[in-house]
């Protein structure tokens, strides 16, 4: 599969996590936890839940046209979610407290997509990879 979209960047934790959110609220369906995924789509956003109260963390986003391989990199946890929202819009990458710059825009591969978030902590740094494709319906 290919890499559509793919970005590096550094996302302050606030109060233990980082959002993706979606412009558009609200969108339906029930709250849901996957290990360090919480799915809120009645607030159009997804919580990563970090080992870091507040500080840095390291994040790569990887938009597919469809499943990626697996990761050649060894992670403390992976966990795969579908997220089934309304609208294919762009969305954030956010802190819980404070908006990140404007840029820091992520393009949805389809209103209903798969996410996997694989996390682990190298010496004191926390990094996190955010994979998005099309789920099949």
């Amino acid at each position: 599969m290919t890499i559509t979209h793919r970005r590096t960047d550094v996302v302050e934790a606030s109060r233990g996590c980082f959002l993706l959110e979606a412009d558009e609220l609200p969108q339906h369906g029930k709250p849901a936890r996957y290990g360090t995924l919480l799915v809120d789509p009645g607030s159009g956003q997804l919580e990563l839940l970090t080992d870091r109260e507040d500080g840095p963390v390291e994040l790569t986003v990887e938009i597919h046209d469809g499943p990626p391989p697996a990761s050649p990199q060894p992670w403390r946890e992976t966990v795969t979610a579908t997220v089934r929202w309304e609208r294919t819009t762009p969305a954030r990458i956010n802190q819980l407290d404070i908006d990140m710059a404007e840029d820091w825009e992520i393009p949805l591969p389809s209103p209903h997509f798969a996410i996997q978030a694989h996390c682990r902590e190298v010496g004191e740094r926390e990094m996190w990879l955010l994979r998005l494709w099309p789920a099949v319906d």
